[in-house]
Formats: C-alpha cells, sequence, structure tokens
C-alpha cells in the first residue's frame, strides 16, 4: 500500500489563521460537543446531496480499531510524525504518537451516501468559474467558505472544526467518492491541528495534513491506492452506493459515556435534530440515519412513534400544506396555522403551526453520564414541550424556542415555524456558526435583519394568542354549550344533555337527503379520573344519527367557563385551560375532539379532557348529519 507523507502548514511571510484560531472560530456553543458534531456532519451530507430532493443515507459508527486498521494507521497512514509533538495540553487530550499505541482506541465514522462526495479541485488555490463545486477544498483547506447551494443547511464552515475537537487527538481522516472527468474518483488525506510551533528557523501554524506531496504543498491520495488504504482500515465501500464521504475522528472523546451510551446518545439526538428529514412528502423520506457501536445496529427513534416528536411532525405537515396551497388553515381544527407576513416591505416570512395534545410517556434511555455524573440526555428539553421547532428551507431544526408552559402536566403544547423563501436568506445569515439559534444583531443588511425581528416578534404574539395573553368573555347567549362541569372537585354547575346545536356563524357539511335535521346527542354519564397524576374529565354520550345520511360528524369544543354562563375564549397568558384529548369509540382511540360515526352506529363514546385543578369546563358536543366520510386518525 501507499504510505501517506507528513505536511505541517508554514506561516506565510503576510501572516495567517494559527490551528488555535482556527479551533476557536466555533465558539462556545451550549450543545454537547458530540450534537455539534452529528448536526454539522449529517447538515453538510444533506448539502451535498446528489439529487435536490435525495435521498440521502448517513450514518455513524463507533469501533474499536482492530490490530489490521491500527497497523495501517502506525505504518502507512501516520508513518511519518510531526518533528515536535503537536503541542495537545491538559484535559483528555492525547498527543497522536499515544493515542496511536493506546489499547482502547476507538474511531468514529460518519459516512454519507446518496450525495456528490467532496468533487472540485484538490487544490485550494486552482482557479474554477462560479458557481463550480470546491467541496473538497473547503473541508479539508479553507476556512469560512461560504456555502455554493441555494438554501443549503450551512452557511460558513466554521463548525467543521467541531470534529477536530471531538478527537481526543485533534486528528481526522476523510476518505470521499467523487465524480471527476467522468468517473468515481477516489480521494483519502488526513489531518490534525496542534499548537503553532517554530522548527529549524521556520515558523509553522499548527495545521498538518497527510496525503501526496506536490512541489506547492500537499494533495490527497487518489485512486485505487486510496481506495486501498480506506478498505484496510475497514472504511464502508461509499463507491458501491455511488460516491460519498467518510469523516473518521480518531480517539473520539465520548465525555465519561460508554460506547453503548454514547452511540444511544447520538441516535437520539439525530431523531431530535433531524425528524423533519424523517417526515415523508409523498412517498420517500429526504434522509435515512442508522448508528452502529462495534458493528451492532442501534435504533435511532422514529418521529412516528416517539412522542413528543410525533407531535412535530403532524404540525410540520400541516404547514407543508398550506405553505403549498393543498390545504387551508381551518382545515386543521385542532391546531392553529399561521403564515407570519412582514408589511413594509409586504412579504410572507413563513408558516407557523401550533398544537395543544395530551403528554405521552417517554422512552428511557441509557445515554449514561458526563464526567461530573450528571446525567446525558440528547434530547433538546426534557419534561412537557412548550416549544416552536424553528427552522429554514431545508426542513433542518435550528431551534426549540420554548414558549409558556401549561400548568396543566397532562398537556403540553408543540409548534414548528418554517422560514418562506424569500426570508430564508435573512435567517441563515442570523444563524452562529453552529447554526443553533437566530440572532439579529449577526444579520447586515437592514431588510433580512427586519425580517428576522418580525418573525420572531409575530411568533412570540401568536404563541401568547394560542396560549393565554388576556382574558375576555363571551355572552352566554352567543353560543349553546352542550354540558358545563366544574372543578376537579366535582361540583356541578349546570348540565344538560347537548343537541348537536351548531353557532349559526359556523357553516357545516350536510347530506342533501338530511338538510336541517340535526343528530341527537344523549350525555350517559360524567366523571373525573387521574391520568399522570393529573386530572381529566371524562364524558361518555351516545349519537342518534339522521336517516339517509352518509354518517354523522362528532366535534367537542371545551373552553374554560364563567360563573355567568359565558365562556373564557382567551385565558389569562400561560394560563392552564381545558383541552380535548381523545375520544374512544369501540376500543380505537382518535386524537383531538373529532370523530366520523356510521348513521346506524349508536355504541357510546367517551371523550377525554384535560381538566385543571380550579377551572370550571364549558364542553359542546356538536352532532352534524354528512353526506361524505373520512377515516378517522388512529393513535398507534
Amino acid at each position: 500500500m501507499t504510505s501517506l507523507t507528513h505536511f505541517a502548514e508554514p506561516r506565510a511571510a503576510h501572516g495567517g489563521l494559527a490551528a488555535e484560531g482556527a479551533l476557536n472560530l466555533l465558539g462556545r456553543p451550549d450543545l454537547d460537543p458530540l450534537v455539534v458534531l452529528m448536526r454539522e456532519a449529517a447538515q453538510n451530507s444533506w448539502d451535498a446531496r446528489a439529487t435536490e430532493a435525495g435521498p440521502v443515507n448517513f450514518a455513524i459508527r463507533l469501533a474499536p480499531v482492530t490490530p489490521e486498521a491500527r497497523k495501517v494507521l502506525v505504518s502507512e497512514i501516520f508513518k511519518e510524525l510531526p518533528p515536535r509533538r503537536l503541542g495537545l495540553e491538559g484535559g483528555v487530550m492525547v498527543e497522536l504518537e499515544d493515542a496511536l499505541v493506546a489499547d482502547d482506541l476507538w474511531m468514529m465514522a460518519l459516512t454519507d451516501t446518496g450525495t456528490r462526495g467532496l468533487g472540485g479541485p484538490v487544490r485550494a488555490d486552482t482557479p474554477v468559474p462560479a458557481g463550480s463545486c470546491t467541496d473538497f477544498v473547503d473541508l479539508v483547506f479553507n476556512i469560512g467558505q461560504p456555502p455554493d447551494r441555494e438554501f443549503g443547511g450551512g452557511t460558513y464552515g466554521f463548525g467543521k472544526t467541531i470534529s477536530y475537537l471531538v478527537s481526543r487527538c485533534r486528528t481526522v481522516i476523510i476518505h470521499t467518492v467523487t465524480e471527476n472527468k467522468g468517473v468515481l474518483e477516489h480521494r483519502l488525506i488526513a489531518q490534525a491541528v496542534g499548537g503553532q510551533y517554530s522548527y529549524k528557523s521556520r515558523n509553522f501554524t499548527g495545521r498538518h495534513w497527510w496525503g501526496t506531496m506536490k512541489p506547492h504543498g500537499v494533495e490527497p491520495l487518489v485512486g485505487r491506492a486510496a481506495a486501498k488504504l480506506a478498505a484496510a482500515l475497514g472504511l464502508p465501500d461509499i463507491e458501491a452506493a455511488g460516491g460519498g464521504t467518510t469523516l473518521v475522528v480518531l480517539a473520539p472523546d465520548l465525555s465519561g459515556k460508554t460506547p453503548a451510551q454514547a452511540t444511544t446518545f447520538l441516535a437520539n439526538a439525530l431523531a431530535w435534530n433531524f425528524w423533519p428529514k424523517m417526515v415523508p412528502q409523498g412517498r420517500k423520506t429526504a434522509m435515512s440515519f442508522a448508528v452502529f457501536c462495534d458493528g451492532t445496529p442501534v435504533a435511532v427513534p422514529s418521529p412516528a412513534t416517539s412522542p413528543p416528536l410525533n407531535s412535530f411532525a403532524e404540525a410540520l405537515k400541516a404547514v407543508r400544506d398550506c405553505e403549498a396551497g393543498r390545504k387551508a388553515p381551518s382545515d386543521f381544527p385542532t391546531m392553529h396555522i399561521f403564515e407570519l407576513r412582514s408589511d413594509r416591505p409586504a412579504a410572507s416570512l413563513g408558516w407557523l403551526a401550533l398544537h395543544a395534545v395530551p403528554v405521552r410517556a417517554r422512552r428511557a434511555l441509557d445515554q449514561g453520564t458526563d464526567e461530573d455524573g450528571v446525567p446525558s440526555n440528547s434530547s433538546s428539553f426534557s419534561g412537557p414541550a412548550h416549544h416552536v421547532a424553528l427552522m429554514r428551507r431545508p426542513e433542518l431544526v435550528v431551534q426549540y424556542r420554548p414558549g409558556p408552559e401549561l400548568s396543566n402536566p397532562a398537556v403540553e403544547w408543540v409548534g414548528v415555524f418554517k422560514a418562506s423563501a424569500i426570508a430564508d436568506p435573512a435567517f441563515a445569515e442570523a444563524e452562529p456558526p453552529t447554526h443553533d439559534d437566530w440572532r439579529s444583531n449577526l444579520v447586515s443588511g437592514s431588510w433580512h435583519r427586519r425580517y428576522v425581528n418580525i418573525a420572531l416578534k409575530k411568533l412570540k404574539e401568536r404563541v401568547a394568542e394560542s396560549f393565554g395573553s388576556s382574558t375576555t368573555r363571551q355572552d352566554p347567549g352567543e353560543r349553546p354549550s352542550g354540558v358545563v362541569i366544574a372543578d376537579a372537585l366535582g361540583h356541578l354547575i349546570s348540565s344538560h344533555p347537548g343537541t348537536g346545536a351548531s353557532s349559526p356563524k359556523r357553516e357545516r357539511p350536510e347530506s342533501t337527503s338530511s338538510r336541517g335535521a340535526t343528530p341527537k346527542v344523549t350525555i350517559a354519564r360524567r366523571w373525573f379520573a387521574e391520568r399522570d397524576d393529573a386530572p381529566t374529565l371524562n364524558i361518555e354520550f351516545t349519537v342518534a344519527g339522521v336517516a339517509g345520511s352518509a354518517g354523522t360528524s362528532i366535534e367537542v369544543a371545551v373552553a374554560a367557563a364563567t360563573a355567568d354562563g359565558g365562556s373564557e375564549t382567551d385565558p389569562p397568558f400561560g394560563a392552564s385551560v381545558p383541552i380535548v384529548l381523545e375520544i374512544v369509540h369501540s376500543g380505537a382511540t382518535t386524537v383531538g375532539g373529532k370523530l366520523l360515526l356510521e348513521v346506524d352506529d349508536d355504541e357510546p363514546s367517551t371523550v377525554v379532557i384535560s381538566q385543571p385543578r380550579g377551572v370550571a369546563t364549558s364542553v359542546d358536543v356538536r352532532a352534524t348529519a354528512v353526506a361524505t366520510r373520512a377515516p378517522a386518525v388512529i393513535l398507534p
């Protein structure tokens, strides 16, 4: 096999960026370093997708270095070591030459396929036409290169430095397969970042590469020699997949976690950060994810079955439908959906969907503890959701922005905001190097800064409107209520059977054969219960359908009742409000307060409502004859 040659970057006569300065460009993110690494790598993979819609396959493999691979590392890749040690000091860091002979040497490989690999020239000084690919030199050599793809997930490539920070010896190996002059080409190079130093009367920046020496400097090993070296290391065969990239982090710092705990941590983090890519558009998902610990698969949670991600996924689907014009906000009665707009200039800034749902138990995961013994958790937040997932056009989660918490622990709310095409560049500017926030002070242009400020302001206002900002009372004669129930003490304010009467201000679909006829709702019984240590109000009712119709539409509306028989349509900010959790009918559970029945279905139904303590609840059970039917949404 071909051995690689070491090259240390000399300090240029006109100066340059020292290695330590390059590492500091990332700043001090709040996120765990492993999460930052995973986010950056998967985001770069999406930006390098071979086709606009994907799919992209992304995998993380954590494994001990085998004796065969160690031999390749020592005798072929790092055969030549720097004349001075890398200069790593303190903490968990270890010098490269010491890491190579350590008994517990592991490596983490982050691989993508379905991508174009790292294409373009292998020299940073090679002129290329505007818009041409420069992926290889941008990742391996350049620092701070702007994106070359519209609506890409990344902006400037500072975040790549996290791969060196996660390595205890600040060393990575890059293997890519990309198209070059119409054929697939293997490229392999290694890189390390250490301290700047002087040697033989010459200054060096502290950046090191291992590759093939050329008169101008270093280039990657290419062709079959690179493929053979990658295979000897045990890296995935990305050529068979049509191209891609593997980034190997040597001696990864797992922050006190065992390998099994670290891979569980990463698998959970993938779900929390990239669930939008797992939510299908049509029949396809944009990305697939896999995690392995020493060859054993580690399950990546599915957003379809993992609370609260399943609720975020439903909100994203609604945003997609409204944004595309396939549906209107009124088509989602259990959600609040808004288009956020700017008046000056007149522009759509994006869509926001808010959704209150019952709290479901989270799956317990062993994600280990950090070096201080604090339990690790890669979930973006703990406890009931009260957050809006912010995302740009690529649908990568930037941040879960918190809002007011609900006082009822049985209920949580989620939100999704997706920026519009016109506002997306403004939000890209607003992201720090780790892409985990939107900060308007980072935006240079006044119009772009205005877009960000207006969107965030209106987002906050819409959240407040949906979950409480001021108190108003409704005229008791304006809207008939089927049942009014007191708080968890069980005192009845008033009660009478629901008649299915609807507000004259709202139109409901009816069967032409039964126009004017109304199904009859009969309340059978009412009782209070406990769910997850929080009270619920349960109402059992039956419906007598209208002959000749296709079925009966049931809708349950709830509100906080007032002493004079009215209801609070806009409770105090942050106040706990009653919410319809589900309707149970014939053993099936439907989410929210809507149900469709056969016209002759006289089986009893039970609506379950979150019941805030100290709050009287107004319950309106409405029934309408309908001409067409659609399937109910069944909880998994």
